[in-house]
């Protein structure tokens, strides 16, 4: 089961439309899927249409059982073929567990919850803009964060604030959390200010960080809404368009049973020089995304009777790659997040354990 968070620390963005564009690219894909609306204002168990079943996100929050989490998912009126979605209904009193107090103990109960769960391939999580407790349990719970903005002055200052929290997840309660992208919504490719918004966005974060393609301004994405349908059973032109690009980002190589793999191959290879050469001369893009794939050379190895043995690494953060200032950063932020957990496991006392830069080698006794 893949966690997924989708945040903006902006409003009318569209990060609930990227929420259910996601559901409905997985939805077509035969893949059981859970929205969890936690945002008060409830716009995607609206636009989902759930059964109701009495229990909210407020009553999962309140008590993260198992019992809770399962008896509030309810079927959303999305038909689709294969796949299903059902919704976590958003509930007003679900503002109460917004408040965050600087310093105290942050103690996640969505994810709690989350882990009990059972029968998802995919979990979604649409987030209130704003970096209260409540985007805060949401990252705490997930595997992975997309952050969604627009080309805009506004939206490129929401997801400067929406990758700060994302940091401070990381090096505190969830060091597995990784940074999927920033998704650049409703752009308008022939506005002079659309085009240079999105220059801007990508030296500001780099491109590596940018998920691609950018999602196009298309009439369709609300037709769909007030439709009350996932964008894959709208027929227009635009609608097509979009749903091809959700299909992209759901891996359209993939099917339902290697989506449940949980375990990836990184692309590190270490392989010897010759039949290296050899393989990659058998290399093919015959495949949906119409590319090459490194990674094909292992099906070539065994074939030759090659032995092929895997490393396992001790944590996800260890095979995260490097292509930006940002994250650098990222990652020398989860280092000093897991020196920090270790000295507290050791009886030292830390202030501020998210704020330790520790630079060498550092030996401490009890309650230091």
């Amino acid at each position: 089961m893949i966690v997924i968070s989708v945040l903006s620390l902006k409003g009318g963005v569209g990060k609930t439309s990227e929420t259910l564009g996601l559901a409905s690219a997985a939805g077509a894909k035969g893949l059981s899927t859970l929205v969890i609306d936690l945002d008060p204002q409830g716009n995607a168990t609206s636009l989902l249409r759930a059964r109701a079943r009495g229990a909210t996100v407020a009553d999962v929050l309140a008590k993260p059982t198992k019992e809770t989490i399962t008896s509030a998912a309810a079927p959303s009126a999305w038909k689709l073929k294969s796949g299903r979605v059902d919704v976590v209904a958003s509930d007003p009193r679900v503002i109460r567990f917004d408040a965050w107090i600087e310093g105290k103990a942050f103690t996640p109960k969505l994810r709690r919850a989350i882990r009990q769960l059972e029968g998802y391939d995919v979990v979604l999580i649409d987030c209130p803009p704003s970096t209260g407790a409540l985007s805060r349990e949401a990252l705490a719970a997930s595997d992975f964060a997309v952050i969604v903005t627009t080309p805009s002055y506004f939206g490129a200052q929401g997801a400067e604030s929406a990758l700060v929290a994302i940091e401070e997840i990381q090096s505190t309660v969830n060091p597995d959390l990784q940074f999927a992208g920033i998704v650049v919504n409703r752009l308008k490719e022939k506005t002079e200010e659309h085009r240079w918004r999105k220059k801007e966005l990508t030296s500001i974060y780099g491109s590596g960080a940018l998920l691609k393609p950018a999602l196009p301004d298309r009439v369709a994405v609300q037709q769909a809404e007030s439709a009350g349908e996932p964008i894959h059973r709208m027929k227009s032109s635009g609608a097509r368009e979009i749903s091809e690009i959700y299909d992209k980002a759901k891996k359209k190589d993939a099917d339902a049973a290697t989506l449940a793999i949980r375990e990836i191959n990184t692309g590190i290879l270490v392989v010897p020089t010759a039949p290296l050469r050899r393989w990659l001369g058998q290399l093919s893009n015959r495949n949906a995304q119409g590319e090459y794939y490194l990674t094909d050379v292992i099906a070539s190895a065994v074939a030759d009777g090659m032995p092929v043995a895997s490393v396992h690494p001790g944590a996800d953060w260890e095979t995260l790659g490097v292509n930006s200032k940002v994250q650098l950063a990222q990652l020398e932020r989860i280092h000093h997040g897991n020196l920090a957990h270790a000295l507290l496991e050791n009886g030292v006392t830390l202030i501020d354990p998210a704020r330790i830069d520790v630079r060498g080698q550092l030996s401490c006794g009890r309650d230091v």
